[in-house]
């Protein structure tokens, strides 16, 4: 990596503006800079403040969090699994969003949690994501001081959270920080791809960001794989999750080898199933 450059604040149309570019890339990289009102949220949904997550009492609608920490619980049958799901779909979403930002859009959101709002549809999944913070541009993905501020503004983001989730779901640490590795590595990878690249690029990227984040993250956290598969004559790459979301343990007869009931980048699975998976992901 190289050495440090000035960081500067976008204004709010300039910010914006990326926000959208990456959206048209593919939504789930896109953010909004605009404080969401009524006018907004015409899609349905619920808007929820990353810090109600972590401070479940600081709105006026304290029951935010609760609602949907409920609901997971009842769609997924154990209170273990839907802690997993409500890290991976909550905070890995800011994290997910955060990485697309810095790695397709070169800019740095800063994530204060009461500056990020994430938008919650009825199965408990963020559709969209509001950054109204600072946006920090001027940045070069290669340079240290990025990778430092990005791995600053996802710890200083996403540890509160985590600690929440912990205290109310025996779910644990080492897993939702593992969970927010997976999501960076894989946004990281799959932005790549999406501007025609192989993923090579994008992993290389997301091993520097991991990097960085495994000297600010709270404790260690089992990082992910590069999987590279040949689809139709070339070489893409894909990204194998170094922790499972504990999906499979809620269908009936999850099948390692077949993947019945597990994610397509499950570390449980088998290698041979992950590739197959890969291919046709990507062929389909």
């Amino acid at each position: 990596m190289t050495g440090p450059r000035t960081l500067r604040t976008l204004g709010e149309a300039e910010a914006a503006a990326v926000g959208a570019r990456l959206a048209a890339v593919d939504e789930p990289f896109g953010f909004t800079t605009a404080p969401p009102t009524a006018a907004n949220s015409s899609t349905g949904g619920t808007w929820v403040r990353l810090d109600q997550v972590s401070e479940p009492g600081v709105s006026a609608e304290p029951s935010v969090f609760e609602t949907i920490a409920t609901a997971l619980r009842h769609r997924t049958g154990t209170a273990q699994v839907a802690g997993s799901y409500l890290c991976g779909r909550l905070l890995g979403s800011v994290a997910g969003r955060a990485t697309a930002a810095l790695v397709l859009g070169a800019v740095v959101p800063t994530l204060a949690p009461s500056t990020v709002h994430l938008h919650v549809d009825a199965d408990q999944r963020v559709r969209s994501i509001c950054f109204t913070g600072d946006v920090l541009g001027g940045v070069d993905v290669a340079d240290t001081i990025v990778a430092e501020r990005w791995a600053i503004e996802i710890t200083t983001a996403l540890a509160p959270g985590v600690e929440a989730i912990r205290s109310r779901f025996p779910y644990g640490r080492r897993g939702m920080w593992g969970a927010v590795a997976d999501r960076v590595a894989a946004t990281a990878v799959a932005a790549d791809r999406a501007i025609g690249g192989a993923g090579e690029a994008g992993w290389q990227v997301a091993e520097q960001l991991l990097a960085t984040l495994s000297e600010h993250a709270p404790v260690s956290f089992t990082r992910p794989t590069a999987q590279v598969v040949e689809v139709d004559g070339r070489a893409l790459w894909f990204v194998g999750k170094g922790t499972c979301c504990l999906a499979y343990r809620t269908v009936d007869d999850p099948c390692p080898s077949s993947g019945r009931g597990y994610c397509t980048s499950c570390p449980l699975t088998t290698p041979a199933c992950r590739r197959r998976r890969f291919a046709a992901s990507a062929s389909g």
